[in-house]
């Protein structure tokens, strides 16, 4: 019972961090061509995973169309829907949808759908229909990221060093967490929060710098310290010192010190 329980939570924050890091996205562009397809909008199913998402309130666009001039300017702006065929169901076709952002990296994966019929059109409309139940009462709503501040007095910051554009695959793996005693579960976590995947931009502030991301958004504030390369991250219990060569950061929760090697341009 107590597994389950935790499961659950961890399913409900995942689905909570879903929602939150999509409504970070103006638009959603849809390709009208899959690897797996052998033409443009074969079997209708661009034009079905357009319409899906368009009902659930996203502003989907194909990429060969003419885009908002803001997203022409900044691709950033969007997810980009990828349909993926997966392998190894017996007389079954199944189907798998992902957003990507600009970078590639993933934001959110669907369940796999699956279909037992033979003829492709109506297997793989049936197959991603059941992948897209994943995004659906998202409750999708645009909700610009924060953009930066020069002026320090002004500046807000989430203080979070992983960011929100971290894989929701990646993060998903963690349900296999649930399973664990409470040290292993720690273990796991701590793994899967050592990943280096980001590149971060200083900017100098009078207190030190404050760090962005590529979105941008403020993720911490470096306060200076006595000693040469070595902040002080406010509003945490953590350090950024450079050691061999490379930014690491250092953070104590009171029990463990988990530390993690950043990718910060000066």
């Amino acid at each position: 019972m107590k597994k389950i329980i935790i499961l659950t939570v961890f399913l409900t924050t995942l689905s909570t961090f879903a929602q939150k890091s999509i409504n970070n996205y103006k638009y959603l562009v849809v390709p009208l061509q899959w690897e797996f397809s052998n033409g443009k909008d074969a079997w209708r199913l661009n034009t079905l995973v357009r319409y899906l998402f368009k009902e659930e309130g996203f502003n989907v666009y194909f990429d060969e169309e003419k885009l908002p001039e803001d997203l022409f300017k900044d691709r950033c702006l969007a997810l980009y829907v990828d349909v993926n065929k997966i392998e190894g169901g017996f007389l079954k076709n199944r189907m798998q949808i992902s957003l990507l952002n600009c970078k590639g990296k993933e934001v959110m994966l669907s369940k796999v759908g699956e279909s037992k019929k033979k003829d492709h059109k109506q297997a793989y409309n049936e197959a991603v229909r059941e992948a897209f139940e994943s995004f659906m009462g998202l409750n999708y709503r645009y909700e610009p990221m924060q953009k930066v501040n020069n002026e320090a007095g002004n500046v807000k910051t989430s203080n979070q060093v992983i960011q929100q554009e971290e894989s929701i695959q990646t993060k998903s793996k963690l349900i296999q967490g649930a399973n664990l005693t409470g040290s292993e579960t720690r273990k796991a976590e701590s793994k899967s929060q050592l990943s280096q995947s980001i590149v971060y931009y200083a900017q100098a502030i009078p207190e030190g710098y404050q760090v962005v991301n590529t979105v941008p958004e403020v993720v911490m504030i470096l306060l200076k310290t006595s000693a040469e390369n070595v902040f002080m991250v406010k509003g945490k219990t953590a350090t950024v010192f450079k050691k061999d060569g490379k930014w690491i950061y250092s953070e104590n929760d009171g029990k463990t010190t988990i530390e993690k090697e950043l990718n910060i341009e000066f």
